[in-house]
């Protein structure tokens, strides 16, 4: 994508509801064959709320679903529910949290049948989407899943149930544009023109379908880390559906979920030394999360505050949670790079954002004068932020001009994904933050005139 690209992005971001598929295909890099079906047209708002109660969809996709459209395509797997505990202040359970165990019962899951396909697709998933938001510890969640499918009897963990359909769905529609992608880019391929279902193999569920099986388990997502991840995977698809402000919602939930599950405290053990005496007969103590458990924790609440922040600074909201509520530090990269370097660099950007929320996008009345100086604040942290980028960044922001036009050519060519989404980001930052000026009331025509000529230029 050319950086012009990049910086047109927002205003196709902010209006793709009324984009023609075609055009849309086009800005996004995506086949037109994955969008030509989408309704862009503006739609009746609040009809599909998923934020809000558990079975409450006009369309009634989130009903129970018994068995698969094509049993053929799915095996069931039994899994079993765990008794539960049940605050009762009832005349009869009379103690406020007693514990009241439920009847145990078995639950059915249903998977794919085809499970060598069934790994290409978790492939998809994993190296192209988690890779930059990375919801899940790969090992972990391939490990759960295979004693699903070997058949041992699980305690049904209705989070996890969710996010495997959820995950499944996500990489068959990755996959989707990939094949598409290849079948256009190929001159010597056969021209088809069946729907782009047909591109996978005819054993393969849809993703709609793999959709559904995860709307019909959601009623019964609990307070788990599981849930939380289902819930962030359910925003990522939702935006193939265009949902609008129903995210806005959804995103309340995942900030609430997140702090109830303490995601907003650091997870990271404290030096031994602090917590245990050496001259102690003792032992230390055991550190209450392992490294992985550590490194999810990280990574799931600073998902969480990207899309607080981001939901947020487009709809001109306040935020869930504020800086100040949480000392989670921030993600980084390990050894193995099983996260973008954009991941980790969403973080720090993230926090500008906050700042221009909490700073501009407020009701109380502020002068000119005040919000200059915030202006001018938020201005010096992205100048910061950039100069600590990693050193193949400069060159997108100066230095170029001297250059002839075939180097500058070069560098656009060889911008990474990583450097597309990073310098995407900070683009969609830098234009909200001019939308907030060119918006104040209070703020001299100059200013609001300088601000939309700034917007305009870097669309």
């Amino acid at each position: 994508m050319t950086p012009e690209g990049l910086t047109r992005f927002h205003t196709i971001f902010l209006t793709a509801r009324y984009v023609p598929s075609i055009a849309l295909a086009k800005n996004f890099g995506v086949s037109a064959e994955i969008v030509g079906d989408l309704k862009l047209a503006p739609q009746p708002l609040d009809t599909e709320d998923l934020a809000v109660g558990s079975s409450g969809l006009a369309s009634r996709r989130d009903v129970s679903i018994a068995e698969p459209k094509d049993s053929m395509k799915w095996v069931s797997v039994p899994t079993r529910r765990n008794s539960i505990s049940i605050g009762s202040a009832s005349p009869t359970s009379p103690n406020l949290g007693e514990h009241v165990p439920a009847t145990p019962a078995s639950a059915t899951v249903w998977l794919p049948k085809n499970r060598q396909y069934l790994r290409e697709i978790a492939d998809a998933y994993f190296n192209r989407l988690n890779f930059h938001r990375p919801v899940f510890i790969r090992s972990q969640f391939e490990q759960k899943l295979a004693l699903l499918y070997d058949g041992q009897l699980l305690p049904h963990d209705p989070g996890f149930v969710c996010s495997v359909y959820l995950v499944l769905a996500l990489g068959t529609l990755s996959e989707l544009n990939h094949l598409a992608h290849e079948r256009e880019n190929n001159s010597s391929a056969p021209t088809t023109s069946g729907p782009p279902g047909a591109l996978m193999p005819p054993d393969w569920p849809g993703h709609e379908e793999i959709f559904a099986r995860a709307l019909a388990v959601k009623p019964e997502l609990r307070v788990t880390v599981s849930s939380l991840q289902a819930l962030i995977l359910l925003h990522w698809y939702l935006y193939t559906e265009r949902q609008g402000r129903t995210l806005w919602r959804l995103v309340g939930s995942m900030v609430r979920l997140a702090i109830e599950l303490g995601l907003h405290h650091d997870p990271t053990p404290p030096p031994s030394s602090a917590i245990h005496d050496p001259n102690s007969p003792a032992p230390p103590p055991t550190p209450q999360f392992s490294d992985d458990e550590v490194q999810l924790r990280i990574r799931l609440w600073s998902i969480v505050v990207l899309h607080d922040r981001g939901t947020s600074i487009l709809l001109g909201r306040p935020l869930a949670i504020a800086p100040s509520d949480s000392n989670t530090p921030r993600p980084v990269r390990g050894k193995g790079g099983d996260i973008s370097e954009h991941f980790v660099l969403s973080a720090p950007i993230a926090e500008i954002q906050a700042d221009i929320i909490n700073s501009l996008y407020i009701p109380t009345t502020q002068s000119a004068d005040t919000i200059m100086r915030h202006a001018k604040r938020i201005i010096m942290s992205m100048v910061e932020f950039r100069r600590q980028l990693p050193e193949a960044y400069k060159w997108f922001f100066s230095g170029t001009e001297s250059w002839p036009t075939e180097k500058r050519s070069k560098l656009v060519q060889d911008i990474s994904e990583d450097q597309g989404l990073t310098l995407l980001k900070i683009g969609i930052t830098r234009i909200l933050l001019l939308r907030a000026l060119f918006s104040s009331n209070a703020m001299p025509y100059a200013y609001r005139f300088r601000a939309l000529v700034d917007g305009k230029s870097s669309s």
